[in-house]
């Protein structure tokens, strides 16, 4: 029996301007990037840009007082929530995670 065939996926988040954005399960890190930089600009008014973009793995941003903020990836989502808290609190205090999300690859075969 031939071994599984597997596909990327990536996702990807954007912040900015009171906005945010994600997109998961998309087979090009382009296109991840771009769905989620329209979806943060479809919801506040200033410019995006991408926080984090990851590839068969997952992805955390948690958010602080004061707007500070912190993003994680690995392969198992409580490591990449784990990450962004410790990052957000290295400059924030009362960090909690504002999204996280996995983009696994899948197999094609």
């Amino acid at each position: 029996m031939p071994s599984p065939k597997w596909q990327n996926r990536w996702g990807a988040i954007a912040a900015g301007g009171g906005g945010l954005g994600a997109s998961v399960n998309m087979t090009k890190k382009q296109a991840a990037e771009k769905a989620a930089i329209k979806q943060c600009q479809e919801s506040g008014p200033g410019p995006c840009s991408i926080v984090v973009s990851y590839k068969n793995q997952c992805a955390a941003v948690a958010w602080g007082d004061d707007s500070q903020s912190g993003w994680g990836r690995a392969g198992d989502i409580a490591v990449a929530r784990k990450a962004a808290l410790s990052a957000c609190a290295e400059t924030g205090t009362n960090c909690k995670v504002f999204y996280a999300e996995c983009s696994y690859p899948v197999p094609v075969r």
